[in-house]
C-alpha cells in the first residue's frame, strides 16, 4: 500500500523510509527496506501475516533493486 493504493495485506510503505530504522533494532532503515524485499520472512510487522511471495529479487537487477529501495526510502 503506498498512497492509499494497492491491497491491505502489508503494512503501509508511504513513509516506510522514516520508520524502518525503527522495525527491528540495529537495522539502518535501508538494510531494514533491502532485507525485506530480498527475504520478505525475516522479519514481519506485528499484525500482519507473512504473505510476501518469495523470489522478487530473481527479476531485478542489482540497480533496479537499489532504485527500489531508494524509491522507498524517499517517498513520502
Amino acid at each position: 500500500l503506498i498512497d492509499g493504493q494497492g491491497g491491505r495485506l502489508a503494512p503501509e510503505l508511504t513513509r516506510i523510509g522514516t520508520v524502518a530504522d525503527t522495525r527491528r533494532p540495529g537495522a539502518t532503515d535501508e538494510e531494514y527496506i533491502r532485507e525485506s524485499i530480498v527475504s520478505p520472512g525475516a522479519y514481519i510487522v506485528p499484525g500482519f501475516n507473512d504473505v510476501m511471495p518469495r523470489g522478487l529479487t530473481r527479476m531485478l537487477s542489482a540497480k533496479d533493486l537499489d532504485a527500489l529501495i531508494l524509491f522507498l526510502r524517499d517517498h513520502e
